[in-house]
């Protein structure tokens, strides 16, 4: 996982992040380190920093990428260093290139009335990509100098200050990564941003026609809540289709109807039986956590934790009895690697 990473980048980002929990006491220390994991000695070894600083210089290469997203999850992080320390991970990952000019094009024919209804909406998904403030000492700041008031005042109070090329402008979104900038197209043809059909595929007509130049497009993916999911796919490769019948963890045979031959969709009239993954599978697969949250979410299950021990269960259900082979194989790949396996593959039995 991490091949193509800065990791001496990634390792400052985080450190820099981590020593910051020496604000806590030496008892909370280790446990919120151990959440991270970040491995740190005993009070015994020293002062809070020290044994942060052992801790992240034990920390192998290979399980820095997990605690940087545990990072994120977890801690109170500014916008800044958050989206580093996304752009570093999102270079570890094939991403499908959206050069400067396509962005601009883009900017110039998209019209911001089209969010304007849904504002708080538009506002969060901004917030949540690019950076709109800057950090705990804004009140020192000029009133209303603030990427985040700027656009409170030109976008949604005054419509028509800013065009869709301005606001991008002052994101930098034409200078940012390829995975952020289409995250965010991603993000303004949702469903959580314009809980409008029309609107969304009105949206999604205007970006496709530039984003189809470079052979690739704005594409639903599924269905989720009775609205279109969009994302970006190849056009060019006939591996940018997305699996539409993962079916699983069978404890009898699929009873299976197809409901159209042309577009593979099926019915399983048994679905105590299996279990059937129908969400995008991206370039590294079904990871753990992945499919912990699909579980968690369509179980409608309280906590991660029982998310996880009945999902656990529940794979090692179905398998066969008569193949000791495969049971080995699925209780040493947790066994042995334990806390990390959220970040890794999950293992699909009968399939």
């Amino acid at each position: 996982m991490a091949r193509g990473l800065d990791l001496e980048a990634l390792r400052g980002l985080v450190a820099g992040v981590v020593f910051d929990l020496a604000s806590h006491s030496h008892r909370e220390l280790g446990p919120i380190c151990e959440g991270l994991g970040v491995s740190v000695p005993d009070e015994a070894f020293g002062s809070k920093r020290d044994r942060i600083g052992q801790g992240l210089a034990d920390l192998a290469d290979a399980d820095l990428p997990m605690v940087a997203e545990r990072v994120l999850q977890q801690l109170q992080v500014s916008p800044a260093t958050r989206n580093m320390i996304q752009d570093v991970l999102w270079a570890g990952h094939g991403t499908l290139e959206i050069p400067a000019r396509t962005r601009r094009d883009i900017a110039r024919d998209l019209d911001l009335a089209d969010f304007l209804p849904y504002s708080s909406r538009f506002k969060a998904l901004l917030a949540r990509l690019w950076v709109l403030d800057n950090g705990p000492l804004d009140w020192l700041i000029e009133a209303g100098a603030t990427l985040s008031a700027q656009i409170d005042r030109h976008v949604f109070r005054n419509p028509g200050d800013w065009t869709a090329e301005d606001l991008f402008e002052q994101l930098n979104a034409f200078e940012a990564s390829d995975t952020r900038f289409g995250l965010f197209l991603e993000g303004m043809a949702s469903a959580e941003v314009l809980p409008d059909e029309p609107a969304q595929r009105r949206v999604v007509g205007i970006i496709n026609p530039h984003l189809q130049t470079l052979g690739i497009e704005l594409r639903q993916i599924r269905s989720e809540g009775g609205y279109p999911v969009f994302g970006i796919v190849s056009t060019q490769s006939a591996r940018s289709r997305q699996p539409k019948n993962l079916i699983f963890a069978t404890t009898a045979k699929p009873d299976i109807r197809f409901l159209s031959a042309v577009d593979n969709d099926i019915e399983v009239l048994n679905p105590d039986d299996v279990l059937v993954y129908d969400r995008p599978v991206t370039a590294d697969g079904i990871l753990w956590r992945d499919l912990q949250s699909w579980w968690k979410e369509t179980r409608n299950l309280p906590t991660d934790k029982a998310a996880k021990d009945s999902l656990y269960a529940r794979l090692g259900s179905c398998l066969p009895n008569n193949s000791d082979a495969q049971r080995n194989l699925f209780t040493l790949y947790h066994e042995l690697h334990g806390p990390n396996v959220p970040g890794l593959p999950a293992l699909l039995p009968e399939v």
